[in-house]
């Protein structure tokens, strides 16, 4: 996972993207980081869907997707959301998922 992922979770999380790629690397998955800080599971997922939404969101706007193809992917994107926020990765590394770029 790279700081352009790393940096906004963290933040609505309330912890420094160096606490939490530690917390990462250590072999946490963001669900036991949002947990350690007060948030759920449930509401790390919201705030990811949410991001997705807005950036999908601009991508219709901007004619580069229609409105059932943003749908198409905010419903595949919560089953890899949940895998994305209960998964580690290897040491040192990104889970074994990332959302796919828009």
């Amino acid at each position: 996972m790279g700081d352009d992922f790393i940096a906004p979770v963290a933040n609505d999380l309330g912890v420094s993207t160096t606490d939490m790629r530690t917390a990462l690397d250590n072999g946490q998955t963001l669900a036991q980081v949002a947990q350690a800080h007060g948030k759920s599971a449930s509401d790390l997922k919201t705030y990811l869907q949410n991001q997705l939404k807005t950036r999908l969101d601009q991508e219709v706007t901007a004619g580069r997707l229609t409105s059932q193809q943003e749908t198409d992917r905010l419903n595949q994107a919560s089953t890899h959301i949940d895998q994305l926020i209960n998964s580690t990765g290897p040491q040192g590394g990104p889970p074994p998922f990332a959302p796919p770029p828009v």
